[in-house]
């Protein structure tokens, strides 16, 4: 995976790397190639107005190719992730990784579009999220 940091935003790349490895490799897609760029606001709602026909911001796009050099790109808003982390009392490192891990999930073919879908993902990418804090949370207690 390929981080574009275009955000003032301060945020562990690294964390999100492992992260979206860690999925791909869940996932059975390990090497795959996906762009993620890191931005705000005011990017993510340009682009959601060009490609979606929607006039704001939203947290994350995803742009499946499924070409052999590069599988997708995803957009995350890091403004709107924190508003989130904030709306929903958690911290925005877990919120970041939710999203990224949405995003990827929508890169291999899952919809939140109809209610059944939406769900199903939804509890995908929570068992995502967990397995992979409990993982980080054991390798941390290993270094310290």
């Amino acid at each position: 995976m390929k981080f574009i940091k275009d955000s003032p935003y301060n945020i562990d790349i690294k964390l999100l790397e492992k992260c979206g490895e860690w999925v791909l490799e869940k996932l059975g897609e390990n090497g795959k190639k996906i762009n993620v760029l890191l931005t705000g606001d005011s990017k993510i709602k340009e682009l959601n107005k060009k490609f979606r026909g929607e006039n704001f911001p939203t947290d994350v796009l995803s742009f499946p190719y499924h070409k052999k050099n590069l599988w997708g790109e995803i957009a995350l808003s890091l403004e709107r992730i924190k508003e989130n982390a904030e709306e929903y009392g958690v911290k925005e490192e877990e919120e970041i990784l939710r999203v990224l891990i949405h995003g990827i999930l929508h890169l291999f073919g899952e919809i939140d579009t109809i209610p059944e879908k939406r769900r199903r993902m939804e509890e995908k990418q929570e068992s995502l999220l967990r397995e992979f804090q409990t993982k980080m949370r054991k390798t941390r207690n290993i270094k310290d």
